[in-house]
């Protein structure tokens, strides 16, 4: 960060509708189930899931096979519903999945840095 070349924007996320909890991990971290309750076991997508996610991660790795493991979890039709959303991909895909998000097209993302904010960091790290 360079002085005079770099803005700080500070917002509360003091809101009705964001909620913070952290959990001890009961699961091996690889196996992503201490996630499973982002989706409800009795969902069959007759209905919206009870809220949207996004779960942030340290590699894209890691994301990747989150959402492996979290399509598992739900219908085959609405596995496309849960994307990983990283750096690598283009500006167009971004800005796409970054509407679809918001219009509750896709239920779920799982990402690195690039979407600029953490609801979920899965595996805090000590640094």
């Amino acid at each position: 960060m360079r002085e005079g070349k770099t803005e700080i924007f500070t917002r509360s996320n003091n809101c009705s509708n964001i909620y913070i909890t952290v959990c001890k991990m009961k699961y091996p971290l690889n196996s992503f189930k201490d996630l499973a309750f982002l989706i409800p076991k009795d969902w069959d997508g007759m209905t919206l899931l009870p809220y949207k996610f996004v779960i942030f991660f340290n590699n894209i790795t890691e994301s990747l096979a989150a959402v492996k493991y979290l399509r598992s979890l739900v219908p085959l039709a609405f596995r496309d519903k849960i994307k990983w959303f990283n750096s690598e991909m283009s500006p167009e895909f971004q800005a796409e999945e970054s509407d679809k998000f918001n219009e509750g097209i896709s239920y779920g993302l799982c990402c690195t840095e690039s979407v600029g904010m953490v609801c979920i960091q899965f595996c805090c790290t000590s640094t």
